[in-house]
């Protein structure tokens, strides 16, 4: 049993699980400004007037 190699495997994938959980904050991230500019535009765009009334004639 080689604990050096032990020791080095351990390490990198500590390192690994690292940059997985870095990486997944930064993808979190920009998926909330992604999901906040949707609801900004949604907003603006909405007209609350339209589609209170339907006028229909026979």
């Amino acid at each position: 049993m080689d604990i050096a190699a032990i020791s080095t495997g351990l390490a990198m994938n500590d390192l690994r699980q690292q940059a997985g959980i870095a990486v997944l904050g930064k993808a979190l991230d920009t998926a909330r400004q992604d999901s906040q500019a949707i609801v900004q535009m949604a907003q603006s765009i909405a007209q609350p007037h339209l589609g209170g009334n339907l006028d229909v004639r026979v």
